[in-house]
């Protein structure tokens, strides 16, 4: 199974970020580095990456 597009990492400073694995950097929303935050949060907007970047795919059913 492929890991998820947007994944909760644990910094070395004890913080959490989101990384996108597209290109394995530090995940932005509007312009905010998604950097330095706590592990539920940084695990939830994930998750909510990943839907939406999976709404925003094209239908591979052609």
């Amino acid at each position: 199974m492929n890991e998820p597009r947007f994944v909760a990492k644990r910094d070395r400073s004890g913080t959490w970020s989101v990384i996108d694995n597209a290109n394995h950097m530090v995940a932005e929303m509007r312009g905010v580095p998604l950097i330095a935050l706590g592990r539920d949060l940084a695990k939830d907007i994930a998750a909510l990456l990943v839907i939406e970047a999976n709404d925003n795919r094209p239908d591979e059913l052609g």
